[in-house]
């Protein structure tokens, strides 16, 4: 990638990059705001909030009593905490590395964050989407098709999907990795040697470039919206059919009825907030990727602006689940007292209680062997 020939850029223009200095931080800089604070700061909040998605949903996946059918919806819901996980800790850099750059002295995080970034950005976000879409279609099969549930919507079906969409996407999302060009440039005279990003193969390449923006629409947004709408459908359909049954039995539903409708609940809701704070950036971006319009500056705002919708919405999704998922809440809970039992508990405390196991443990033994021998 990297090239030492004749470049584009002139001796003079290459000289007095070299002498620049990074322009400074301004608190009315809209970009510094917004890509610099606050979308970072909701990123660490993901960050944390998708941990703590993967403790508990392992837990609860490891847990024997649940269906097969539950089962593979908690791997979804998993495959989607990782995602949303790389997706945050992605955009952790952009509170040191908001702006563009198209100089580097040398190899630095920043040099491969510029060149990369926006490439693993993409990749799950479309993955993302694309788990959402298959959770929400083997929810849809498992309660409005149950006979052909085990065969489309089983533990074997999701892993395929899971693993199928994470490696279709890296794939289908790879020319991006073409949009710049890297010159290295030289002057023994004048002690310079630094890096330069020019445009690359596929940023260059118009009819290509517009191609490919059709195919990520179409896959990666408008099919999943279109598909992730009429499961909602279905599946709000199917919640209020479950209320009315409820109703009108005399004996309470069974506990896994009751925990397949608190994953449906949060499935829906998932979905809805998926379509309210996805949609903009994405509808955005298409538009500016095929119009091209010559200036960004009368929609810079707008872009930050839904840049930050779509973080929240990947960032979020711990405080859903609290929100909607009794379940998920109480387990949580658990856990914290739990810990802060463990925490507060004294090592000799510990040992105390260690102890007094063993004595508890060895008690019925010693017992049985003094009635045996009174026999």
């Amino acid at each position: 990638m990297s090239n030492q020939k004749e470049t584009s850029y002139n001796a003079s223009d290459v000289l007095a990059w070299a002498g620049s200095q990074p322009a400074p931080v301004s608190w009315s800089d809209p970009e510094y705001l917004f890509s610099g604070l606050l979308i970072p700061a909701f990123g660490a909040f993901g960050v944390v909030g998708n941990i703590l998605n993967l403790t508990i949903l392992s837990w609860r996946y490891n847990k024997r009593e649940i269906n097969v059918l539950e089962r593979g919806a908690l791997l979804g819901l998993i495959a989607l905490a990782v995602s949303d996980l790389c997706f945050c800790l992605g955009i952790l850099p952009g509170a040191v590395f908001y702006d563009s750059k198209a100089k580097f002295s040398a190899k630095t995080f920043h040099y491969y964050y510029q060149l990369y970034g926006v490439y693993l950005h993409d990749v799950f976000i479309k993955i993302s989407t694309w788990l959402t879409v298959v959770i929400a279609t083997a929810r849809y099969v498992a309660i409005c098709h149950p006979l052909k549930a085990r065969i489309f919507a089983g533990l074997f079906a999701t892993k395929v999907a899971i693993v199928v969409t994470y490696a279709a996407w890296f794939l289908l999302l790879s020319p991006i990795l073409w949009s710049y060009h890297v010159y290295h440039y030289e002057a023994a005279s004048q002690n310079v040697s630094f890096f330069l990003l020019d445009i690359g193969q596929f940023a260059a390449n118009a009819p290509f470039r517009l191609s490919f923006t059709y195919l990520w629409a179409l896959l990666g947004y408008f099919f999943p919206v279109v598909v992730l709408a009429f499961c909602n459908i279905k599946l709000i359909r199917a919640l209020r059919e479950s209320v009315k049954w409820r109703e009108c039995s005399a004996r309470n539903a069974p506990s896994g009825r009751e925990g397949n409708t608190r994953i449906t609940s949060t499935l829906v809701c998932l979905i809805a907030m998926f379509i309210v704070l996805v949609s903009p950036s994405e509808l955005l971006h298409f538009y500016l990727d095929v119009a091209q319009p010559e200036t960004y500056a009368s929609t810079k705002l707008a872009i930050l602006s839904v840049n930050l919708l779509q973080t929240v919405n990947f960032s979020f999704h711990f405080v859903l689940y609290c929100a909607v998922n009794v379940t998920f809440r109480r387990t949580i809970v658990n856990a914290y007292y739990c810990l802060l039992a463990k925490v507060r508990r004294s090592p000799k405390q510990r040992g105390l209680q260690y102890s007094r196991s063993i004595s508890l443990t060895r008690g019925p033994t010693n017992t049985f062997k003094s009635v045996e021998t009174q026999v």
